[in-house]
């Protein structure tokens, strides 16, 4: 796993690192959904689909 941390101002983020962070939370996502029971990822999607989540990579 990928522990990258990135600090500062999210204007200052880079297009590239940002999509860098997004890809470490899905594939941590589909790696823990590979190892839970349907319902329990049925239950994962719900929670991350709510409304103003905000992830963190590393988190």
């Amino acid at each position: 796993m990928n522990l990258t941390m990135m600090t500062g101002p999210a204007s200052d983020v880079s297009g590239e690192a940002f999509t860098g962070s997004v890809s470490l939370v899905r594939d941590e996502i589909a790696d823990t959904a590979a190892k839970i029971e349907g319902q329990q990822v049925a239950d994962l999607a719900r929670h991350l689909t709510q409304p103003g989540r905000v992830f963190v990579a590393g988190a």
